[in-house]
């Protein structure tokens, strides 16, 4: 861009998930279970991979590592 905005692209699957964006920061992906609801979400740095949990209704129970979120 000549305006300085950096580029971003993102990557879908089969079933139109996000799964993957790339920026100038770097990449991050996205992980799902079989049934649709987010598994992982890897950041561009060492160490940021959350993980998202479910209980058998599909609410979500946790993300790790705690993030003091919901």
């Amino acid at each position: 861009y000549t305006d300085g905005t950096p580029e971003v692209s993102y990557a879908y699957d089969d079933f139109n998930r996000l799964m993957r964006i790339n920026d100038a920061t770097g990449t991050t992906q996205y992980t799902y279970y079989a049934d649709g609801a987010l598994h992982t979400v890897d950041g561009p740095w060492d160490n940021d991979t959350l993980t998202y949990t479910y209980d058998r209704l599909g609410r979500m129970t946790g993300i790790s590592p705690q993030t003091g979120q919901a």
